[in-house]
């Protein structure tokens, strides 16, 4: 047999062949048998497939229907709801996300805002404003101050170039070195870009080297922003007629040439000696200065720097091994810097108020009690003592400030009257209290007076 079925390759008999049913044909039964027994086999299990898929299928009809899909479209519009909820959701998943980054950052900052309150919160004590009504109050006072000093800050910055005119006081005559002069600090102190210090030895209105001359040697002069005239009584043997004029010629000379620049003038700087101890004819001076300010449109006056430095002799100068009582040491210096940048930036005449100390001189005086005080222009005296050592018609019986050598007006105390008790100066100028007549031991005495400093 060497034919075959086309499927099962079962043995087919050609013509001729003789028939062989125990081998050929079994065999092929047995082929038979196999391929049915598959083909059941594989009925069977699709079968079984076929009613599994069957069921599955009705359960997803039941579970689409369910979800209201019963055809394409609506099977579409869920697939499309189902889309955009998936997008919602990571959006959402997002902004989450978000929230939590900008929660945590808060976090942050509510921790770092926590130790900036609690600081805020010192301040706001230590500012007594612990309360609203506190703080309100706080705000309006400062609100008032600003008001007073609008932009004080702002004004000190604008004193740029500033040009200084005047005389020994100003140069820095008998300091320890000319750079200690107010004039050559000013820069440095107030913080202006340049100061140009003109001042010179024996420099007036009238006495040369004058203040205009001066004026005129000033570099740069329309970029000048303020002047200061300090000076005046090197002038005190001139006229009053010329004195006015020369200050008139001066001023509308400042005026004219420095566009730019804001004039203040001190009329009369002096030492520690008051104006008539100074020279009889400083008063006349002054006032013959002040006759021309007043003649004078848009120029300051600087009032009382005549009397800046009277009476203290700790301010005063030496010549040789004497007190200069003319021109000012350093710490005299120190308090005309001071008082100068003051009476700039205010605008306004100011006295220089101060205390000092009293003591016993020549052995004579043990002081219990005492005052002595300059304010806003006036000096004040007061002073309880015991005469000790057996005081002598007119020894010394206590020392105090410069100021009070000139001043005899003491009102005593009713347990004293005998002789006259007077002012004078001992070596280092200071005004010494003494008596006409001797003053036994033990004596208490009281005295009080006061003056104006600038006598």
């Amino acid at each position: 047999m060497t034919d075959y079925t086309t499927n099962f390759n079962l043995e087919k008999y050609q013509t001729g062949d003789a028939a062989n049913l125990t081998d050929q044909y079994n065999a092929s039964m047995d082929i038979i048998d196999d391929n049915l027994y598959k083909i059941n086999s594989n009925a069977n299990t699709a079968g079984g497939k076929a009613t599994q898929a069957l069921e599955t299928a009705q359960n997803n009809n039941k579970n689409l229907t369910a979800l209201g899909v019963t055809d394409t479209k609506t099977a579409t519009q869920l697939k499309n709801k189902i889309d955009t909820t998936a997008t919602t959701a990571n959006n959402a998943s997002t902004t989450a996300n978000n929230a939590s980054t900008t929660a945590n950052n808060a976090l942050t900052l509510a921790q770092t805002n926590k130790s900036a309150i609690t600081a805020i919160d010192a301040n706001l004590t230590a500012l007594h404003a612990n309360s609203v009504n506190d703080a309100t109050n706080l705000y309006n006072t400062v609100q008032k101050i600003d008001g007073i000093y609008s932009n004080i800050e702002l004004k000190r910055k604008t004193y740029t170039n500033i040009a200084i005119i005047g005389d020994s006081i100003s140069h820095g005559t008998r300091a320890s070195s000319l750079a200690m002069a107010w004039a050559n600090q000013f820069k440095s102190y107030i913080g202006a870009d340049t100061v140009q210090n003109m001042a010179q030895d024996n420099a007036g209105y009238v006495n040369a080297p004058t203040f205009l001359s001066q004026l005129q040697a000033v570099n740069n002069k329309t970029k000048i922003t303020h002047i200061i005239i300090a000076g005046g009584a090197n002038d005190k043997l001139q006229t009053t007629t010329a004195i006015t004029n020369a200050v008139k010629n001066t001023l509308q000379y400042a005026l004219t040439n420095f566009p730019n620049a804001e004039i203040h003038v001190a009329p009369v700087v002096l030492g520690v000696n008051g104006m008539f101890r100074y020279h009889a004819n400083i008063p006349q001076t002054l006032n013959a200065i002040e006759e021309g300010i007043a003649q004078t449109p848009n120029v300051h006056e600087i009032q009382y720097a005549w009397e800046w430095l009277n009476g203290r002799e700790d301010w005063a100068s030496t010549s040789g091994t004497s007190m200069d009582a003319i021109h000012p040491n350093d710490n005299g210096q120190k308090q005309l810097l001071r008082l100068f940048a003051e009476s700039l930036f205010t605008r306004n005449g100011i006295h220089n108020d101060w205390k000092t100390s009293v003591s016993g001189t020549d052995n004579h005086g043990q002081i219990v009690n005492s005052e002595s005080v300059c304010n806003n222009g006036i000096y004040t005296f007061n002073c309880q003592f015991k005469v000790v050592n057996n005081h002598t018609a007119y020894a010394g019986i206590i020392a105090t400030c410069y100021g009070l050598s000139t001043v005899n007006n003491y009102n005593v105390s009713s347990n004293y009257y005998t002789g006259t008790l007077y002012a004078s100066t001992n070596s280092a100028h200071r005004g010494i209290i003494a008596c006409t007549t001797a003053i036994p031991n033990n004596t208490e005495i009281y005295c009080a007076t006061t003056h104006s400093i600038s006598a």
